[in-house]
């Protein structure tokens, strides 16, 4: 029995175990089927990529899946982790109450919408919230407050809207909070200081109003303190002065005002202040000489003034150095690159005086340096030295003198070089070449003298060259048109002179030339019209002449014109309407005539823009109206046309006209005396009409203007030739014989008529266009008809 006993009791106790463990298989089996059913349900409600992204999901155990990890007795999810998988749909399907033991939620960086579902309290384990980087909207719910064993909370980068809980000072325990890059509006709870174990507070780019809080003080852990680009107002707290532990305090881009707290050098662990774009005053406190970890310093854009204390010469780490945009004075800290850390040196539009820092001149690890509007002076030959590693050299508008060194030749990652409106002189040194990576160089109003260096036609990645009011003289070097990837040439206000470089049209990408006041001369080229991307061409106060080329219709990017003070002439084509771009002209000071287009640029125009031209016309105030443009223009032309043919021939037709004239008048009184003699004592009749036949005859016929003899007037106008005086001699008998006859005809043609003669001088007159000549001697007449040429 015993013996039963013994085996049974182990049978039995084997049993009670055997059911127990079947009790909490069974158990756990029903929570893996509940989870994996909630996690299937939920990806069912996403998108078809979504689903097929997470194809490997299936059956009843959920441990086994992607993304998915479950805790150590593998009962049930701990972990979802689903970042950066572009799942697209909501949170409404996913049944928060099905996942009791969830301790980590990540579904940042994908496309997830809609709102974030109250029912997220059921999380109540819930370590780490991860819903960033989506496209959430709404707002932060309150229940999310009651999530109090959450360490991590990251919700930034989506559409949420409204203000933040202001029981956020219930999950006291959370160690980073990342809410930026939202559109929170309203104040930041003062509850935020309950916080305690906070080290990241990341609110920036929201549109957070009010003070900051003074309980921010309380954060006593805090190591990044983020607030930037709100609209935040008011004093900074002195209590900021506790947060020993900060190592990043960003507070730029609000409306932040007064001074910097005092002991602003008690925050020891400080590797980065950025405190720029507020409206902060007053000056830099000595004690930040303190800050012995500092790497960036970032003030500019505010109103402090006076000037840089010498103690920062102490921050030998610092690389930013970032004071812009203020109103300090002085010299600047001349051991401010002792530590030989320096990467951006960032000084401009300030009232800084002196020379340039001497602990500069050997920080080769200098990226940018701008000293831009200030009044600096010194000689920039000697105290600039040689940085491989400059990107940005900005030195405008300062009282800086000496030339260019060769060897800025060797600043190999130089990228754009500003020195203008300073007393640089001497020439542009070919070395410059050398710095391949260079996009702009800005030279402009200096007393740089020689020529543009051909070999600058290497840098080809050029985009800007701005080189106007110097004194260099030539022309610009053919070289440049090799520059493919320039935008904006500009050489005004030089001495430069020659024809203007045709090879510029075949600049791709050049939508700005000035190559105004200077000595060049000619034409415009007509391959002007070539350009493809010109918005800006300013070619005035030049010498310039000829037309403008009927090319230029072609630039129909082109927004401003400027060909004033030049000796252009001619009309401005019409077919300037094509030009749809163009809205700005001046071509005054020229010799333009005619009408102006029709087109908004002169419609637009003001007198100003077209004074002094010398028959320019149109619709605008100080200039005289078209009548007809058209027509007139048509008849303009014409004009000129016969002008020009007749104007050469004039002389000549007026001598003609004399010569003939002398002649005619010699002949007709010849004739006269030969009819008078050759009836002897008989006086020939009046109204004799003398001429000379076609053969060579004499003839006279009496011509009588009465209505009833127009016909036998008609008869007169057969062809005649004039005769020589040997051939008048050597027919005198003819003429005696035929004489008598006229006489006789005459008689009987002027009986019974009244005698009107009188006695008239001789006139003679020669009708050029119909070729006949007339000779009245007395009331003799003698006709001819077209002259020809004696057989």
């Amino acid at each position: 029995m015993y013996f039963c006993t013994l085996i049974t009791n182990p049978s039995s106790s084997s049993s009670s175990v055997f059911g127990s463990s079947f009790t909490i298989s069974a158990a756990s089996s029903t929570v893996q089927s509940k989870e994996a059913s909630a996690l299937l349900k939920w990806i069912a409600s996403l998108d078809n990529q979504s689903q097929t992204l997470l194809s490997s999901w299936s059956g009843n155990n959920s441990c086994n899946w992607f993304g998915i990890t479950c805790g150590e007795d593998s009962l049930s999810v701990s972990n979802v982790s689903l970042t950066n998988m572009k799942l697209r749909g909501t949170l409404e399907s996913l049944n928060f109450s099905s996942l009791p033991n969830i301790l980590i939620l990540r579904l940042s960086f994908n496309f997830l919408c809609g709102t974030i579902p109250p029912r997220i309290k059921m999380l109540s384990k819930l370590s780490i919230l991860s819903l960033s980087h989506n496209s959430f909207t709404g707002t932060i719910p309150y229940e999310i407050t009651l999530l109090t064993n959450l360490h991590f909370l990251y919700l930034s980068d989506n559409f949420l809207n409204g203000t933040i809980p202001k029981e956020i000072g219930a999950l006291w325990n959370l160690r980073q909070l990342d809410i930026s890059v939202l559109n929170l509006t309203g104040n930041i709870p003062i509850s935020i200081g309950n916080l305690s174990f906070l080290t990241d507070l990341y609110l920036h780019v929201n549109k957070l109003c009010g003070s900051i809080p003074q309980e921010i003080g309380k954060l006593l852990n805090i190591q990044y303190l983020y607030l930037y680009h709100n609209s935040l107002s008011g004093s900074i707290p002195i209590e900021i002065e506790k947060l020993l532990n900060i190592q990043y305090l960003r507070l730029h881009y609000n409306s932040l005002s007064g001074s910097i707290p005092s002991n602003i050098g008690m925050m020891r662990s400080l590797v980065a202040i950025e405190l720029s774009n507020n409206l902060l005053s007053g000056k830099i406190p000595p004690t930040i000489g303190n800050l012995s970890h500092l790497e960036y310093l970032g003030l500019h854009a505010n109103h402090l003034s006076g000037a840089i204390p010498t103690e920062l010469n102490m921050l030998v780490n610092l690389g930013t150095f970032y004071v812009s945009d203020n109103n300090f004075i002085g010299q600047l800290p001349h051991n401010i690159c002792l530590g030989g850390n320096m990467k951006f040196f960032i000084a401009l539009d300030n009232r800084f005086t002196g020379k340039v820092p001497k602990s500069l001149k050997n920080c080769s690890s200098l990226i940018r340096l701008r000293l831009e509007h200030n009044h600096m002076d010194g000689n920039i030959t000697d105290d600039l030295g040689v940085y491989p590693n400059l990107e940005f050299m900005g030195l405008d508008d300062n009282n800086f003198y000496g030339h260019l060194s060769s060897n800025w030749g060797k600043f190999h990652n130089l990228k754009q070089i500003n020195i203008s409106n300073n007393n640089i002189s001497g020439c542009i040194p070919p070395e410059l070449s050398e710095v391949v990576n260079l996009y702009s160089i800005d030279l402009s109003s200096n007393h740089l003298t020689g020529k543009i260096p051909k070999e600058l036609g290497n840098l080809t990645k050029l985009g800007r060259l701005f080189l106007s009011n110097n004194h260099l003289s030539g022309n610009v070097p053919t070289q440049i048109a090799s520059l493919k990837e320039l935008e904006i040439l500009d050489v005004a206000e030089n001495n430069l002179n020659g024809f203007i470089r045709k090879e510029l049209v075949i600049l791709p990408r050049i939508f700005d030339i000035n190559l105004c006041q200077n000595k060049f001369r000619g034409n415009i080229p007509n391959e002007f019209g070539k350009f493809k991307a010109l918005q800006s061409l300013d070619l005035s106060g030049n010498f310039l002449d000829g037309t403008i080329p009927p090319t230029f219709v072609k630039l129909i990017l082109l927004e401003t014109l400027n060909i004033s003070h030049n000796n252009l002439s001619g009309n401005i084509p019409s077919s300037f309407d094509q030009m749809i771009s163009l809205s700005n002209v001046d071509i005054s000071y020229n010799q333009f005539e005619g009408p102006l287009p029709n087109m908004r640029a002169f419609n637009d125009a003001t007198i100003e823009v077209l004074r002094n031209n010398t028959g320019l016309c149109g619709n605008v105030s100080g200039l005289e109206s078209c009548i007809n443009p058209s027509r007139g223009s048509h008849n303009h032309k014409i004009k000129k046309v016969i002008l020009l043919i007749v104007l050469p021939f004039a002389p000549g037709t007026l001598m003609l006209a004399f010569v003939c004239f002398k002649f005619s008048s010699h002949l007709c009184q010849m004739s006269t005396t030969r009819i008078n003699q050759v009836g002897g004592n008989n006086i020939a009749p009046k109204n004799v009409f003398t001429i000379w036949s076609f053969d060579g005859k004499m003839v006279e016929r009496s011509k009588v203007y009465t209505g009833e003899e127009d016909e036998e007037a008609e008869s007169v106008k057969s062809p005649v030739y004039f005769r020589s005086s040997n051939q008048i001699n050597n027919t005198e008998n003819e003429e005696s014989s035929v004489s008598e006859e006229i006489q006789q005809n005459l008689q009987s043609k002027t009986s019974g008529l009244k005698d009107e003669s009188k006695d008239v001088r001789i006139f003679k007159f020669w009708k050029f266009f119909t070729g006949k000549f007339i000779c009245f001697a007395g009331e003799d007449e003698v006709s001819g008809g077209p002259s020809r040429s004696p057989p």
